[in-house]
């Protein structure tokens, strides 16, 4: 009986293995995009790149628009309209940077390895 149990449980997990491999791979190959608050959190996880901190420079700016040229309009649009200015001149997100900074590592290796950073949010998601 125990002996039956540990076959289930090892199966279950190379299903769980396969399922996260199948949706990863198929993340890859999916065409980049986000809607919403992503643009933000695309600003974030650059600054915190930068910087670690969540204050969107010009420069974080700058460089958020080259790594994801296929989101320029969005990006513009939020960092021109949608973020507060502090003191010290930086912009801020209204949200939690903490995802950000999960995204970070993840969008450097897709950086890395030539794909699309935007499917980093993607991957983290399926993690979490």
């Amino acid at each position: 009986m125990i002996k039956n149990k540990s076959r289930m449980w090892y199966f279950e997990l190379v299903l769980i293995f396969v399922f996260f491999i199948a949706v990863g791979i198929s993340i890859l190959h999916s065409t980049p995009w986000t809607i919403g608050d992503g643009y933000e959190y695309i600003l974030q996880s650059v600054a915190f790149r930068n910087h670690f901190s969540f204050g969107i420079s010009e420069e974080d700016f700058s460089i958020a628009l080259q790594e994801f040229p296929e989101l320029k309009r969005g990006i513009t649009n939020i960092y021109n309209n949608d973020l507060g200015i502090a003191d010290n001149g930086l912009k801020y997100s209204n949200h939690f940077g903490v995802y950000s900074a999960l995204v970070a590592p993840v969008k450097a290796i897709l950086i890395a390895t030539h794909h699309s950073p935007v499917n980093a949010f993607k991957i983290t998601n399926l993690f979490l």
